[in-house]
């Protein structure tokens, strides 16, 4: 909530968390937890093991629970 930027540095699409704001679940595992709030960018970093079809359905699923996920405030580290 207080941070601007929300890095997920390490891992892969097994590691998941459940977020509760607002009586809202969210429910992530590879994008890091900034990405429900607005305003903040969320960076995967390249230590993370991204599942691209994971990663779609999860953001596919955020989407429809209004969450705005664009390359504003989503970023993919490619180094």
């Amino acid at each position: 909530e207080k941070a601007d930027i929300v890095v997920r540095f390490q891992g892969g699409h097994n590691a998941g968390h459940t977020l509760v704001i607002e009586g809202t679940e969210y429910k992530l595992s590879l994008l890091p937890s900034g990405i429900v709030r607005p305003g903040k960018t969320s960076v995967i970093g390249n230590g993370v093991v991204i599942d691209p079809t994971a990663l779609v359905a999860e953001m596919d699923t955020l989407i429809s629970q209004g969450v705005t996920i664009s390359h504003d405030n989503l970023m993919i580290s490619y180094s």
